[in-house]
C-alpha cells in the first residue's frame, strides 16, 4: 500500500463517510454470502447448513444499507457540486458511475453463465435434485407404483417429510410437477393436504404457482386451505398472477418443464375454481369470494391503480443490471440533481433551515416522508422487510422514488453543514433502538399480521401503516446511527481504512460470480453454517483483494473507479 494519490484534495474527503460507503458496499458481499444459508430457497447455490439466524441477518441488513448507500452518494454528490461545480460532477459521474455500469455488466453474465457450467461439470448444486429412488422423486413423476413399493417397506415413513435439498413435501412435489395420481395416492395414505414447503407453501399453493388446474381441483374438493400464505405473503390465488420470468427460473432449478402458454391457461383455470368455490368461508364467514374482493381492495384504490399501471410491459423487460441495478438508480437520480443543481445555483439556495437536521426533530418530517414512499414497497413483491429493488432498465416508479428520497437528504445534509453532528450525535440510542424494537416489531407486523397478539392490540386497518412506518424508522434510526458511529471511530485518515475504501468498490462490482463458485465448494465442508459463512466471507474477500491489489488498482479500471493511484518509488540509500 506504498503509493501516492496523483492531485490529492483533502478538502473533499470526508473520512468517516468514505469509510462508511466502503462498510455498505462490503456488507452487500457479505448478505450475498449469507444467502446460501438462509431458509428461503431462492438463491442459486442452496447449502443443507440453513439457519433462521440469516433470515435475520438478511432482512435487518437489507432494511438500511442501500438506503444508507444513497444518503452517502448524495452527500458526495453535492459536496463536488458545490466545491468543483456542475460541469466536473457530470464528467466525475460518469467516468466513475455509467462507465465502470456499461463496462461490468456484459462480463458478469458471461462469468456468471462460466461459474454455472462450472457448477454442472462439478456436481452441480443440489437444488431440484432428490435422490434416486425416493418418495419425493416418485411423487415428482408420478410413479405410484414406486410410492407403493416404499409403503411397503415401511409402513411409518413420513410422507409429509421435505426432502433434504430442497424441503419440498412429496404432496408439493406431486403438485408442481402436475402428478395426478401421486396426489390422489397420497391423499389416501393421510398426507397432510396443507403440508408446508420451505417457503410455506401449500400444495395447493405449488398447484397454482405452476398453473395444475386437476391438481387444484382434487386438492380443494379434499378441503385445502384456500387462504393458506405462504412467507411472500401470497395465497393461492395471488400465486395464480406471479411473474412468469420468476416462475420459469424456479421451474428451472427445480428441474420442472415450463411451457408458458400451458402455464398461462392452467392458471385461469385454477384462478376459476379458487374464485368459484362458494362452500370454503374464512373463520368470520365471509366467502372466499368476498375475501378475494376484500384482499384486492386492502390497499386503496390509489395503490391498486398503481398495480394496474406497474403491470405494463415497460416495466418487465431487459432485467439486466443485477446487482449493479444501484449504479443505473445513481445514473437516473443524476438527472434531477442537475436540474435542482441548476435552479439552486441560479437562485443562491444553500438549502433547508439547519434546525430540521437536529436529532431527534429530523424523524418528524422525513419519516413520514420516507413511508410515504415506502408503502408501495412489499405490495408487488409482497412479505418482504426494507425496501424493493429493480433490475430493469425502466425500473418500477416507487423504488426510484424511495431512493431518490434517500439520495436528496444526502443532499439537503450536505448544505445543513452539520459539522457538530447533531443529526448523528444519539447515535448510541438510535442503533439499540432501531435493531431491537422498530427491527424485531416490524417483521412481526409482515410476517405475522394475522397473529393473535396482532389482532388484540393493534385495529386491523393500522397493521399494513404501522409496518410501512417502522420500516421507514427503522431505516432512518440505523442511519443515523452508523453515520454517528463512523463519526466517532473514523474521522481521521487510516491508510488500511482508505485502502479497503478504495478496493471496496471493485470488490462489490466483481463479487456475484466469485460468491456462486465459492459457496459451491464450501458447501462441501462438514461444518455449522456460520462457519461455511465465515470461510465463504474470508476466501471470497481474499480472492478480490489480490485481483484488485495486482490486477486493478493501478490500471486504467483503478483510475476509472477510484482516481489514479501511483505505485511509491522506492529509493535506494
Amino acid at each position: 500500500m506504498n503509493e501516492v494519490e496523483q492531485n490529492p484534495r483533502p478538502d473533499t474527503r470526508r473520512h468517516d463517510l468514505d469509510a462508511l460507503r466502503a462498510t455498505a458496499m462490503l456488507l452487500g458481499i457479505a448478505l450475498h454470502s449469507a444467502l446460501a444459508y438462509i431458509t428461503i430457497p431462492f438463491w442459486p447455490v442452496r447449502d443443507e447448513a440453513r439457519s433462521e439466524f440469516f433470515d435475520v441477518i438478511f432482512t435487518a441488513v437489507h432494511g438500511f444499507r442501500m438506503p444508507l448507500f444513497f444518503v452517502i452518494s448524495g452527500f458526495f454528490t453535492a459536496m463536488l457540486w458545490r466545491k468543483r461545480g456542475l460541469g466536473v460532477l457530470a464528467r466525475h459521474r460518469f467516468r466513475r458511475i455509467f462507465l465502470p455500469l456499461v463496462i461490468f455488466v456484459v462480463p458478469m453474465w458471461l462469468a456468471m453463465w462460466g461459474i454455472f457450467v462450472l457448477i454442472g461439470a462439478t456436481g452441480g448444486d443440489s437444488i431440484g435434485k432428490i435422490d434416486e429412488p425416493s418418495i419425493w422423486s416418485a411423487a415428482r413423476s408420478n410413479d405410484v407404483e414406486r410410492l407403493n413399493q416404499i409403503f411397503e417397506d415401511d409402513q411409518k415413513i413420513d410422507w409429509n417429510a421435505g426432502d433434504p435439498a430442497n424441503r419440498i413435501p412429496p404432496l408439493n412435489w406431486a403438485a408442481l410437477a402436475g402428478s395426478v395420481e401421486a396426489t390422489n395416492w397420497l391423499l389416501e395414505k393421510g398426507a397432510n393436504i396443507d403440508v408446508r414447503s420451505g417457503d410455506q407453501t401449500t400444495p395447493l399453493g405449488h398447484a397454482a404457482y405452476m398453473g395444475r388446474p386437476e391438481i387444484a381441483r382434487i386438492l380443494i374438493e379434499n378441503g385445502a386451505d384456500l387462504d393458506a400464505k405462504n412467507v411472500y405473503q401470497a395465497t393461492p390465488l395471488e400465486n395464480t398472477k406471479a411473474d412468469l420470468g420468476t416462475t420459469q427460473w424456479v421451474a428451472d432449478r427445480l428441474k420442472l418443464s415450463f411451457d408458458e402458454e400451458k402455464i398461462k391457461v392452467g392458471r385461469e383455470e385454477v384462478a376459476e375454481k379458487l374464485n368459484s368455490s362458494g362452500e370454503a368461508h374464512s373463520q368470520n364467514g365471509r366467502s372466499r369470494l368476498e375475501e378475494t374482493k376484500m384482499r384486492n381492495d386492502r390497499f386503496g384504490p390509489i395503490t391498486n391503480a398503481y398495480l394496474t399501471v406497474t403491470d405494463f410491459w415497460l416495466f418487465q423487460v431487459a432485467p439486466i443490471f443485477g446487482h449493479l441495478w444501484f449504479l443505473w438508480f445513481l445514473c437516473i437520480l443524476l438527472v434531477p440533481f442537475l436540474i435542482y443543481a441548476s435552479i439552486a445555483s441560479a437562485n443562491g439556495w444553500k438549502g433547508l433551515p439547519k434546525g430540521l437536521f437536529h436529532f431527534p426533530a429530523v424523524l418528524l418530517w422525513i419519516v413520514p416522508l420516507t413511508a410515504f414512499a415506502h408503502w408501495f414497497h412489499g405490495i408487488l413483491e409482497p412479505g418482504g422487510f426494507g425496501p424493493d429493488t429493480s433490475l430493469t432498465v425502466f425500473p418500477f416508479p416507487h423504488t426510484v422514488l424511495l431512493y431518490a428520497i434517500y439520495f436528496f437528504f444526502g443532499v439537503l445534509y450536505f448544505d445543513a453543514d452539520d459539522q457538530e453532528g447533531k443529526a448523528t450525535r444519539y447515535w448510541w440510542v438510535s442503533l439499540p433502538l432501531g435493531l431491537l424494537v422498530c427491527y424485531p416489531l416490524g417483521m412481526s407486523l409482515i410476517e405475522e399480521p394475522e397473529a393473535a397478539w396482532l389482532q388484540n392490540s393493534i385495529p386491523e386497518g393500522l397493521v399494513r401503516p404501522l409496518a410501512v412506518v417502522l420500516q421507514a424508522l427503522f431505516a432512518w434510526l440505523l442511519i443515523f446511527g452508523w453515520m454517528g458511529l463512523f463519526r466517532r471511530i473514523c474521522g481521521r485518515e487510516n491508510r488500511a481504512i482508505r485502502y479497503l475504501s478504495d478496493s471496496s468498490y471493485f470488490l462489490y462490482l466483481a463479487h456475484i460470480p466469485l460468491v456462486f463458485l465459492v459457496q459451491h465448494f464450501v458447501k462441501l465442508v462438514p461444518a455449522p453454517a456460520i462457519v461455511k459463512f465465515g470461510i465463504t466471507c474470508a476466501v471470497l474477500t481474499g480472492l478480490l483483494l489480490l485481483v484488485y491489489e495486482f490486477a486493478i488498482r493501478y490500471t486504467f479500471l483503478g483510475t476509472l473507479l477510484n482516481g489514479k493511484r501511483v505505485r511509491a518509488q522506492k529509493h535506494s540509500s
